[in-house]
């Protein structure tokens, strides 16, 4: 299993957009022969709907955690106070959304 973040951007680490490194890693893993024996896992805040997880998925990768998403969702939901019934609701619709 090999996972991509965009987590740890910094001063000394720039990130590259995610779908180029899902392509480079793989396209590197097909030239080597062991596409077929590898997971690509993405962690990245730059998925935000349905076609750029696909975009995402198209590229190679096999799966995808859009952090900045989900963060997203709990910040508005703690903003508005909600019980932890009406968050889960609110997850649901997003990973409905997704799916």
């Amino acid at each position: 299993i090999v996972f991509l973040s965009d987590r740890c951007i910094g001063k000394n680490k720039k990130p590259i957009p995610m779908a180029m490194a899902v392509g480079r890693v793989n396209q590197v893993l097909l030239e080597e022969g062991v596409r077929h024996l590898v997971s690509i896992v993405v962690e990245s805040a730059e998925p935000y709907d349905s076609h750029s997880i696909a975009t995402l998925i198209a590229y190679g990768a096999s799966a995808v955690y859009p952090y900045l998403l989900y963060a997203t969702v709990l910040q508005e939901c703690e903003k508005h106070n909600l019980t932890s019934y009406e968050r889960k609701i609110r997850f649901k619709n997003v990973l409905n959304a997704l799916n």
